[in-house]
């Protein structure tokens, strides 16, 4: 599995990065509109490379969901040989691939999951034809790239505000990146978008992703009918029907130069660099970037809401609707972050030591282009309940709201943001991640050049202002998990979840209430005895299908 861009550290350290100018930093706009942001650190033999597309999962049209996951999974990343030479037998198959892929779909709709002799020989079809892809990939050769020349940590990363991807190289190696990555753009082949798109319907369809089901119920219920809250497991009927033609005329839109910004970190000289740049990543074409979305106005004091879902174990999550990271109040809402569960002296690691496990507090969820979340999650020890790790968090809000903040720990704050950026500085590729998410989601790389100054000559009643505003009961969701006290969900429970959901998706867009309507139809299942559970099952799956 590759691993992936370092997300976390970036956002942390983006906001605290502005506060000074980098040395060596270099910035400049390619002739096709493309952003460079070159940090040269001479002597180190070897450097990172990333590539930031500013168009994330919110940004996808409804007839296009999931098209960010699948090109990071198949056009960004590692670059396989098959992306990046003429191979028209390869094409052929590509092609021959995509259509029986659709004829099987189509085959299996209108077969209502009865079975279906068509749809099953469909389905081998697909099958054998994608043996002969695996087969041309295996003649064209089996050696990824940048691992041929000494490349490590190849990334590829989709978040709801961005794409990107990255990998470190040595410093010789500069040319053949600038080359591979141009070429891999233009061509946009997707040779194993076969593989890609199959995978990941089959973990929507799992539950294997997203991999967090209370994460996703809280956006939802949090964030309703913004992108931000949009779970695509409810749509894997959507990604399936993904055309690889649409893909890549997507594809050539979303990762226009317009949208891109190549961030380099390392043994490299702007003034050799940049000629190289311009004449392979420079000279893609321009073209027109998608249309932008027409997004709702999200209303911050929506309202608190509850929700109840059942899981494994116990669990709270607690969400504050805040705003997106180009807002003035962004660095102080950051700086409460740190304060509440930046460190084993932070307060809520110490209000809740003996009380709770698990406890993170993070802002920027799931992005921060947008108003986004806050959020607080703990699991209960045994022997306490989820009321009291609530009043326990409450209450630490409340002391937020109404007191300042002490000099100790602001300065322990301002402290651990200039560690994050240090920390940021200290290595190539967590640099890269850090400039990179600032550019994505403000616009700049050095977007927030001054907020530091600012918020220290602020002072720590700034805090208690911004906790007034935003950490406030109209601005909060909260999630409580819990398991079913009578027994674990066996294997008929999770089916009947499963269809339950798919008809609740169809039917109940507010995803607060459907889990409510979920909860209390699986309450009411496992009432029943098991003759009953299965003929329940079984009419609810019949209306899954539709009429006949």
């Amino acid at each position: 599995m590759l691993r992936r861009i370092p997300l976390s550290l970036g956002l942390l350290a983006c906001g605290a990065l502005a506060a000074q100018q980098l040395a060596g930093l270099t910035e400049q706009r390619l002739a096709n509109g493309a952003e460079l942001i070159l940090v040269s650190r001479p002597g180190s033999g070897a450097f990172h490379a990333s590539i930031f597309f500013r168009q994330g999962g919110v940004d996808e049209p409804p007839q296009l969901l999931g098209a960010t996951e699948l090109l990071s999974r198949c056009l960004l990343g590692p670059a396989w040989p098959e992306d990046l030479k003429d191979d028209p037998a390869l094409d052929a198959l590509l092609v021959k691939a995509d259509a029986l892929a659709e004829e099987a779909r189509v085959a299996r709709l209108q077969a209502k999951d009865t079975p279906s002799p068509q749809a099953d020989d469909l389905a081998a079809a697909l099958e054998a034809v994608k043996g002969q892809i695996e087969a041309r990939f295996d003649q064209l050769g089996k050696t990824e790239t940048y691992a041929g020349v000494g490349g490590d940590a190849i990334q590829a990363a989709d978040t709801r505000d961005f794409l990107a991807e990255g990998v470190d190289l040595p410093a010789s190696a500069f040319r053949l990146w600038c080359e591979t990555e141009a070429n891999r753009l233009r061509r946009v082949e997707l040779s194993r978008l076969p593989f890609a798109k199959a995978s990941l319907v089959a973990d929507l369809r799992s539950g294997a992703f997203p991999k967090d089901p209370a994460v996703a119920v809280l956006l939802g219920a949090a964030l309703p009918g913004h992108p931000y809250g949009r779970n695509l497991a409810d749509y894997a009927a959507a990604v399936e029907a993904l055309r690889r033609d649409e893909l890549r005329a997507y594809a050539r839109r979303a990762c226009s130069p317009s949208r891109m910004a190549i961030v380099l970190v390392g043994d490299l000289d702007p003034v050799s660099a940049l000629p190289q740049l311009q004449a392979s990543l420079g000279a893609l074409p321009a073209g027109d970037p998608p249309e932008a979305p027409v997004l709702p106005d999200l209303n911050l004091a929506l309202g608190d809401r509850r929700v109840q879902i059942q899981g494994e174990s116990f669990r709270l999550l607690i969400g504050w609707r805040i705003p997106s990271r180009t807002d003035a109040d962004a660095p102080a809402l950051d700086l409460i972050a740190r304060i509440l569960g930046g460190g084993p002296s932070a307060r809520l690691m110490k209000r809740l030591r003996g009380l709770a496990t698990g406890v993170a507090v993070d802002t920027n969820r799931p992005g921060a282009r947008y108003p986004n979340l806050l959020v607080i999650e703990a699991t209960p020890l045994p022997g306490h309940s989820l009321q009291e790790v609530e009043d326990a968090i409450e209450s630490e809000i409340l002391r937020l709201r109404q007191e300042p903040v002490s000099q100790d720990e602001w300065n322990r704050a301002i402290a651990q943001a200039e560690v994050s950026r240090l920390r940021a500085e200290s290595d190539a590729g967590s640099l890269g991640a850090a400039l990179g998410v600032a550019w994505a989601q403000t616009g700049s790389s050095t977007g927030f050049l001054g907020e530091g100054s600012r918020l220290r000559a602020a002072g720590p009643e700034a805090l208690q202002r911004v906790a007034g505003a935003y950490l406030v009961p109209s601005h909060r969701t909260l999630v409580e998990v819990v398991p079913d006290p009578s027994r674990r969900l066996d294997e008929q429970d999770r089916a009947f979840l499963e269809v339950l959901r798919a008809l609740a998706a169809k039917k109940v867009e507010d995803p607060a209430q459907r889990e409510s309507l979920v909860g209390e139809g699986l309450r009411q299942f496992q009432m029943l005895p098991s003759a009953e559970r299965a003929k329940t099952l079984d009419l609810l799956r019949a209306q899954l299908k539709g009429p006949k």
